[in-house]
Order: structure tokens, then sequence, then C-alpha cells
């Protein structure tokens, strides 16, 4: 039963990815200086939080087990081949395109950038230079890091883990609050978003999130073969229900009164509020065993969900150039405009995934750990 349960691909979860994603090429396409199509109902950033809180989910579901010592240079290889690629093919278009590397300073951050460091820099012209989205991707290359002594603690130490959680969180919050950094984004100097945005340690609770998440998945559906449909459908009904209340209360709490008392504390909020409603609707859907989980797991949308990581990556270079190169048509026609960023986008994406990712994992797994990949580490790769 173990077996079946950490091998498993979860359709519903891989389709969540790409309703995260669209998020977010939604939230920067729709700036009234661009296309100016948004949502206005919560802010779209607390998509990256659903990311982080999903990889810390399903790592502990493809990883029960991992040591540090025969183990952990496979998971590391595993991890590198199913970012690098797509990180590294979408860093040389931005450049190509957006990002000239024609000064010395820009040299470094672009240096910086291939080493996957950016985030740890809480300033605007580091951490989003190059692709600027790929900020995260620096971020979660630390959860990786950590993932081996996290996955320890959940086995050994829950209590520990969700001390440590908190303990990241408080000490973020602290030099945020101690240095006075402004809540708003942008500037020449660190800000509240680059320490509790950006910086890596602020967002590694939402990661351990996760981890908790799956102990609690598994704890939730350890009889879940004998709920009945109504059951089923009613749990994730709820689930859902309550992860759009917290991402929208917590992204109103965090634009409104909080800014006024706890001006650093709002940027959190505001941005990664939501996390603990993912965490519930991750878990929740884990067993896939109501119809919200049928209709995610259709093949469409799980093959969205396969290539949301290159869309994500791609999707603001398609912004930039295109408004760098057809300003003026766009304007005549900002709607016709506006499908093409997503056509060109979500195609861009779809060669990426085939024609980058999926070819390039296995060789480069391979290379980097100079072995056969174990068959975890294969299943891993996928998910």
């Amino acid at each position: 039963m173990k077996t079946e349960i950490y091998k498993k691909n979860i359709r519903s979860l891989t389709s969540l990815r790409f309703f995260a994603a669209a998020c977010i090429v939604i939230g920067h396409g729709g700036s009234k200086k661009l296309f100016n199509y948004s949502i206005d109902l919560f802010d779209l950033r607390q998509a990256v939080s659903f990311f982080f809180v999903l990889s810390g989910f399903i790592l502990s579901h493809a990883y029960p087990n991992l040591n540090w010592r025969t183990s952990f240079r496979g998971f590391l290889a595993s991890r590198l081949a199913r970012l690098w690629p797509a990180y590294i093919v979408t860093a040389l278009l931005a450049i190509a395109t957006n990002y000239p590397v024609n000064t010395i300073a820009r040299l470094f951050r672009t240096a910086v950038n291939f080493l996957m460091l950016q985030s740890w820099i809480p300033i605007n012209d580091w951490h989003y230079s190059v692709n600027a989205v790929s900020w995260s991707v620096s971020t979660e290359m630390f959860f990786y890091l950590v993932f081996p002594i996290a996955l320890w603690l959940k086995n050994t130490r829950p209590m520990m883990l969700v001390f440590a959680a908190l303990t990241c969180f408080c000490i973020m919050l602290g030099i945020a609050v101690a240095m006075n950094a402004s809540p708003v984004e942008g500037g020449p100097s660190v800000t509240a978003w680059g320490l509790l945005y950006i910086f890596p340690l602020a967002r590694l609770p939402e990661f351990l999130l996760g981890i908790l998440a799956y102990k609690l998945a598994i704890w939730l559906h350890r009889n879940s073969h004998l709920w009945s449909s109504t059951k089923s459908n009613l749990l994730e009904a709820g689930a859902l229900t309550i992860m759009a209340a917290a991402v929208v209360e917590s992204s109103n709490l965090g634009k409104g009164i909080l800014r006024e008392i706890a001006p650093q504390l709002s940027v959190w909020v505001q941005t990664a509020g939501g996390c603990f409603g993912f965490a519930l609707l991750i878990a929740v859907l884990y067993r896939e065993r109501g119809v919200i989980s049928r209709l995610l797991s259709t093949n469409v949308l799980v093959y969205l969900g396969k290539i949301s990581f290159s869309l994500y990556l791609l999707h603001q270079i398609v912004i930039r150039w295109m408004f760098r190169n057809y300003q003026l048509e766009i304007e005549s026609s900002r709607e016709i405009a506006y499908i093409a960023y997503w056509i060109i986008s979500t195609g861009g994406a779809a060669l990426i995934y085939s024609l980058i990712e999926q070819p390039s994992r296995a060789k480069l797994r391979l290379a980097l750990t100079k072995a056969q990949p174990s068959g975890l580490h294969h299943v891993a790769s996928r998910l």
C-alpha cells in the first residue's frame, strides 16, 4: 500500500499547476500599462505561494525517506534536471530579447541568475534581473537543499518542523520591521517585498507547510476507500471554498487595514496568506475521490499542468518582447494582442516542454549522477 501511495501520479494536482501559472500570466499582463486585463478579486501573486506549498507536498509524496549520504545526490540531480533546462533556455531568451548584458553590473547579475542565487539579494535590480519570474526557482533550489532535514523532522519530530517554520518567519519579519523596510514594491534599496516576498528564508514556511500537509493527507485519507461519493464531493467542495475564501480575505487584509497597522507584515499576508487554504485543498485532493478532482484529472488540464513551468518562465519574456517591438499595434487592438500573448506564451511553453524539458531531463540526471537513476528518481522527476 505504501508503494502505491507515494508512486502514484496525482493528476488533479498536476492540472492545478496550470491554474496557478495562469494567475501569474494574467497578473503580469494585466497592468494598465500593458494589456489592462486582470482579476481584482485577490492578489494573483498568491499563486506563487501555491507552488511553494505544492512543492513541499509533492516531494514528501515522491520521497517518503531520503538518506542524506546515499540518496541526496540523486535527489538533487533529479531536481536540477527538472528545473534547469527550461530555466536556462528562458534565461537565454530573456538576454537575447530584453536584457542585453552590456554592463559589468548586468554581467554579475546574469552570473548570479545562472547560479540560481538571485533571490538571496533582496534588491529589485538583482532578484528581478534577466528573467524576473525566475527568482522563485532560485528560492525553490534552497528548499531542495533543506528538504532532507525537513523530511527527517516530519517523520520523527513534526512539532519541530512547525517550530522551524514559525522561527524562520519571525526572524524575517523582525528584520523587515527593524529596518522599517518599505511596503512599497520597487526602488533601489531593500524593501519589505525583497525580504518577505522574495527572500528564501521568508518563503521556507510555505514549503514546510506543504510537507506537513502531506502528513495531514495520509491521516485524512487513511480510510477514504470507505467514503461515499457524497462525502468525497462535499469534502472537496468545502476545501475549495475555504481555499478561495482564505486567498481573497488575506489579499484584502494585506492591501487594507493591515497596511496601516503592520506594513511589513501586510506584504506577506497579501501575497502568501492563503497558504493554509492551499495546504488544505492539496491534502483533500490527494486521493482524488470526488468530482472536482476527477474534473481536474482530464487529459487536457493535466497536459496544461505539465507545461505550466515553461509557461511561467516564458510569459513575461513574451510581454516585454511584444511591447518592445509592437507597441503601436498593441495599442490599436489590445484584445487581439492579448489573445496573441496567450497563444505565443502557451505555444512556446509547449515547445519548450516537448523539445527541451522532456528530452533533456533524463540525460541531465544521468550526467549529474553518472549512474542509472533509480525508479524512485524516475517517478519523482515526473512530479
